[in-house]
């Protein structure tokens, strides 16, 4: 779509119409949904340490921030690998400090393409309390949590499993090991 432009001493201007606004908002919200855009959250969900609608470089970089962790890769006989750099934690008797590598490898021959590949495996995974979803995946994720806790202690067990089977595994984990802060952060949305 090309806008009007007028000349204006040396360099052209463009001259936009309302709709032309509009319809440019409405690409980039539209971009902003269905691109892969990530929500950075904290295990425990509390709203004050989500961040939403992150690019996958800004999720891993927000994700490195928020733990004190940083990302690297090497090289390996299968492939490239990834792993994380943990700093030493003050607070802790025992020595936190070192390196964590999981056993993810990429085979891609395209460097570019295997860090993107192994970056999102970081994020999906997780380090350090955080992790990270697909903006629509987090939406769906949030809407299961809330269900569960919203649902009435005496409901039959048919309600309760069926609230279950609509959530993962690993929903279902959190809210096992974080229940009470979960269940605060999540009603308090």
């Amino acid at each position: 779509m090309a806008a009007r432009q007028r000349v204006s001493g040396c360099f052209a201007v463009a001259d936009y119409t309302k709709r032309e606004q509009r319809a440019a908002a409405m690409r980039e919200s539209l971009a902003r949904d269905t691109d892969a855009r990530f929500t950075i959250f904290s295990n425990d969900f509390d709203p004050l340490l989500r961040t939403p609608n992150l690019t996958l470089g800004q999720a891993i970089r927000v994700l490195q921030s928020r733990t004190g962790c940083t990302v690297y890769f090497e090289r390996m006989d299968r492939g490239l690998g990834v792993g994380f750099r943990v700093p030493h934690d003050a607070s802790q008797i025992a020595p936190t400090a070192g390196s964590v590598r999981p056993n993810i490898i990429s085979r891609k021959t395209d460097i570019v393409v295997a860090k993107k590949e192994l970056v999102l495996a970081c994020i999906l995974g997780g380090v350090g309390g955080f992790r990270g979803l697909p903006n629509p995946v987090f939406k769906r994720h949030l809407r299961n949590l809330r269900l569960l806790v919203n649902l009435d202690p005496m409901a039959p067990s048919a309600e309760w499993n069926a609230a279950a089977k609509r959530c993962w595994p690993r929903e279902l984990e959190d809210l096992k090991t974080y229940g009470v802060r979960m269940r605060e952060n999540v009603t308090r949305d």
